[in-house]
């Protein structure tokens, strides 16, 4: 990772770089660039950066799509998750609701038109989608959908991060089991884009790699 002075993909063939740029390599370029010389402790800094690059046109375009809605009943429901959406700063925490929503809703949109989505292009790709080829009704349904769920899990949508995002070794196996009855810890960090993985809405449980999404 170097900006612009990174080698440039058209030079090589294409099995020498064949991934597509992401919301991650756009995050460590903004980071990278903020620093003539790192220290470690300042590259230490860097890398728990909590910027969340993925959602930098994602929110803008469900603000926009509410602003614009005329369902009087879902504009009300939606306003106070709305609130939070719009005055977060799209850094990720344990104790931040706005993170929690904003992950379940991209997660929640991309499942709902994601037999619209064009294969085989990468997640700036599919995020560019989300933004601007989802309708503004999608948008907010899947938001609804959201707020219903977490209502629903938690007996409250206003969920804190960390109350879901949370790491639990129970066993020390490669593939683990999990418990939302035994203990685990929180965890801050997130993908850029915010991928979660559904494993089974009958446990409500949601696996990715030893950091899993359920109840407490």
């Amino acid at each position: 990772m170097a900006g612009d002075q990174s080698p440039k993909q058209e030079a090589y063939p294409t099995y020498m770089a064949p991934d597509a740029q992401n919301a991650r390599g756009i995050n460590a370029e903004r980071v990278l660039n903020k620093e003539s010389a790192f220290t470690l402790d300042k590259l230490i800094a860097a890398a728990y950066d909590p910027h969340l690059a993925g959602f930098e046109k994602l929110i803008p375009a469900l603000v926009s799509a509410y602003e614009s809605g005329t369902n009087l009943e879902l504009i009300t429901k939606l306003a106070e998750p709305m609130k939070l959406l719009k005055d977060w700063d799209l850094g990720y925490e344990k104790s931040s609701v706005p993170t929690t929503l904003a992950i379940y809703w991209g997660q929640e949109l991309r499942q709902k038109i994601s037999s619209r989505i064009p294969s085989g292009g990468g997640q700036l790709d599919v995020i560019e989608f989300m933004a601007t080829q989802s309708t503004a009704t999608e948008k907010l349904n899947a938001l609804a959908s959201v707020v219903d769920e977490l209502q629903n899990d938690f007996g409250t949508w206003k969920v804190a991060w960390g109350e879901v995002n949370r790491f639990q070794r129970l066993t020390g196996k490669i593939i683990e089991t999990y418990d939302d009855n035994k203990p685990s810890l929180p965890v801050a960090s997130a993908s850029s884009f915010g991928d979660r993985w559904r494993l089974s809405e009958v446990e409500n449980i949601r696996i990715q790699k030893n950091v899993w999404i359920g109840r407490k």
